[in-house]
């Protein structure tokens, strides 16, 4: 699952937050993204709250089974049913 999210979403995201960096130093006029990037910017997003804290501790909260499982397994859970 790591290397899915590094590969699908983390290095994606990084390219747009790479342009958003210029933007704030400066060095961009202003910050314009693709569909494609907006696409990026979404995923990247939902896949961070699927992994939050909050996401776990609701999931284990109302879900039986979670509390059978370590964390790690929890958060692939999420982030997979999540994205």
């Amino acid at each position: 699952m790591e290397q899915f999210l590094n590969r699908e979403r983390e290095t994606p995201f990084s390219k747009f937050a790479d342009k958003a960096i210029q933007f704030a130093n400066k060095e961009l006029e202003r910050l314009m993204f693709t569909l494609k990037e907006e696409e990026t910017i979404k995923k990247f997003l939902t896949t961070t709250i699927a992994r939050s804290k909050l996401a776990l501790s609701s999931m284990i909260e109302s879900n039986y089974t979670a509390q059978l499982f370590p964390d790690q397994v929890n958060h692939d859970y999420l982030v997979y049913f999540g994205l």
